[in-house]
């Protein structure tokens, strides 16, 4: 959905009490469009600051994942030798990073990766509720009969807002979650930004260990013959800030079918993630974090 500039304005103005789809309906949209997606996998690469990586997305079955970061430069690692490298494993529950060295567990999925990646529409409520972006109320989901909605201002959880995709203003669904901060413009948080066409994430920004954390995607938002509303939106350009500090950019093309590839089982862990994170250099311990809040 594109929105000239003229009509961003009149778009506030006008749509500021019409009725916008529940933070649960909306959550839950696009994992459940992932659900029923064939096995697919995504190419592309990895930038930070000083390096470049090799980047590979294999998708199998809801929750249940790798992602593959080629080239880890020496710089990341206290240890000389480290590189090569590293592979994030998701199962259901289990979740696993093999480097070079080290073979570690790395707890749930986070928001982006629970609306972008799990398939499991049960879970990117609960995570959003654990994020603080949504309450127990808005987390239970609820059909609407437009028909009968009553808007409720006090309880109101979606706004629509300006957002963009890329350097593109777009009209977004903006959910801010219960201790809503906007004293700074421009970092206002917790917030996630949902594409209205496809209510594919295109930004989230929240506080984690201390930090303002902003991802942002630009996707592709266009529908055409044979891609309509439910289609699965993985994002071709993801970025990872801390503070205004950009960490990563991930690009990726466009998703290409796998065929009925085996599911791969993740390696057993010997280790928690502090035992990997001890061993990284500062830039390695960033560029850690935005791989696990991004997948």
């Amino acid at each position: 959905m594109r929105v000239s500039a003229l009509s961003l304005p009149l778009l506030v103005a006008t749509s500021g009490s019409a009725h916008t789809k529940l933070a649960g309906q909306a959550l839950r949209f696009q994992p459940n469009v992932t659900h029923s997606q064939n096995a697919f996998k995504v190419q592309g690469g990895v930038q930070t600051a000083k390096s470049r990586m090799g980047y590979l997305l294999e998708w199998y079955a809801p929750l249940h994942y790798k992602a593959t970061v080629r080239g880890i430069p020496r710089s990341f690692s206290a240890l000389e030798s480290d590189g090569g490298d590293w592979v994030l494993y998701r199962q259901g529950r289990t979740c696993v990073i093999r480097t070079e060295s080290f073979t570690v567990s790395c707890g749930s999925p986070g928001i982006w990766a629970s609306l972008e990646l799990s398939g499991r529409a049960d879970l990117a409520p609960s995570t959003a509720l654990s994020g603080g972006f949504i309450t127990d109320d808005d987390a239970t989901y609820k059909e609407t009969d437009s028909r009968e909605y009553r808007f409720d201002p006090q309880n109101r959880r979606v706004f629509p807002a300006i957002g963009s995709n890329g350097v593109t203003p777009i009209a977004v669904l903006e959910i801010r979650g219960p201790d809503y901060s906007k004293e700074n413009k421009g970092e206002e948080y917790p917030i996630l930004q949902l594409s209205p066409t496809f209510l594919s994430p295109m930004l989230a920004r929240f506080r984690y260990q201390g930090e303002l954390i902003t991802l942002k995607a630009q996707s592709d938002l266009e529908i055409r013959p044979h891609r309509g509303l439910a289609t699965t939106i993985i994002s071709s350009r993801l970025e990872a800030f801390s503070g205004k500090s950009l960490v990563a950019t991930f690009v990726r093309t466009e998703s290409q079918p796998m065929g009925r590839e085996t599911l791969p089982t993740p390696p057993q862990s010997i280790s928690d993630l502090n035992a990997l994170r001890e061993k990284l250099s500062v830039e390695g311990q960033s560029f850690l974090q935005a791989l696990l809040l991004t997948h």
